[in-house]
């Protein structure tokens, strides 16, 4: 799992898409819970 976009100081205008299946997403997001910002999208 590739956590640099979540780790790097981005500008506050900046949008990270997440493209990783939904397993690989659902597990980023369970160990991202509670950092920054966060992880939004939808597994879906």
């Amino acid at each position: 799992m590739d956590t640099r976009p979540y780790r790097l100081n981005w500008p506050t205008s900046t949008m990270i898409f997440d493209v990783s299946p939904g397993k690989v997403f659902e597990i980023a997001s369970e160990k991202l819970q509670g950092e920054r910002d966060g992880v939004f999208g939808n597994s879906g």
